[in-house]
C-alpha cells in the first residue's frame, strides 16, 4: 500500500464552485457548525 492508498490523493484540492454550505470554523465554534450541518442535512431531506 502506498502513501496515498485512494484514488486522487495527489490531486491538488479544488474548492467547489457552488457549495451546499460553508462553515466558518474560525468564527463559530464546533457545535454552532454541528448544528448548521444537521440544519442543513435536514432541509436537503437526509434527516427528519
Amino acid at each position: 500500500m502506498g502513501l496515498f492508498p485512494f484514488h486522487g490523493g495527489l490531486r491538488s484540492y479544488e474548492e467547489p464552485l457552488e457549495p451546499e454550505i460553508v462553515l466558518q470554523t474560525d468564527l463559530e465554534t464546533p457545535e454552532q457548525s454541528a448544528a448548521a450541518v444537521l440544519r442543513r442535512l435536514q432541509d436537503l431531506g437526509y434527516l427528519f
